[in-house]
């Protein structure tokens, strides 16, 4: 086995286990969201991703068990399928590992100030852990761009990934710092870049878990 094919079979592991986690934290979560705090389950167009982290949902209820499954579910994905991914990427690899680091550092930041309370800005921490995330990730689009061996699907999953996700993050800073009323919409978007994520790196992983050898960019 190379080891492009490893790094394939290991972030299509860290995605399965994701989308299997964060799936079963949406089932446990009591109710209550941004817009309705009365709500008696998750809504996948109204509730944010980060409030399955929350130890106590929003209407009131304990949510202990969802915010660890959600929690395991980052921890997962960041370290064990997209840092791996990170330290492969040749385009700018120093620049990228560090920002890989840096992405997946506040992403464990953003759980726990959202677990524990914490004094901090969690839009900040939001949009540092997805602006290093994108920097991080460009790279390796950049990286499927130019090798020929990089089927078309990786190509236009990564570009539809990528495009939504500056896009999202354009709109959550409008709507939380901008006189943009788009706060609804934000959930529903926010849903719609981690799909386009999710099939960017499901095509990303089957493509590396069928190469028989571990091509690199000169």
């Amino acid at each position: 086995m190379t080891s492009s094919s490893t790094e394939g079979r290991l972030l299509g592991a860290a995605l399965v286990a994701f989308v299997a986690l964060l799936g079963t934290s949406m089932l446990c979560y009591p109710g209550g969201d941004c817009f309705d705090a009365s709500g008696t389950h998750y809504r996948f167009w109204q509730n944010f991703l980060c409030d399955l982290l929350l130890v106590q949902a929003m209407n009131g209820q304990p949510n202990l068990d969802g915010s660890i499954l959600a929690t395991f579910a980052a921890f997962l994905l960041m370290v064990f399928g997209l840092t791996p991914l990170w330290w492969r990427t040749r385009t700018w690899q120093n620049l990228t590992r560090i920002a890989g680091v840096l992405s997946t550092a506040f992403s464990l930041l953003m759980c726990a100030q959202v677990i524990f309370d914490l004094p901090i800005t969690h839009a900040v921490v939001t949009l540092l852990f997805g602006g290093f995330g994108v920097m991080a990730s460009f790279a390796v689009f950049l990286d499927s761009w130019r090798d020929p061996a990089t089927p078309a699907t990786v190509a236009w999953t990564g570009t539809l990934a990528l495009a939504s996700a500056v896009g999202g993050a354009i709109l959550y800073g409008c709507a939380k710092w901008g006189d943009v009323a788009a706060m609804h919409w934000l959930p529903g978007v926010q849903k719609a870049v981690l799909s386009l994520s999710l099939l960017w790196l499901a095509a990303v992983a089957s493509d590396l878990s069928s190469r028989t050898r571990s091509p690199r960019v000169a």
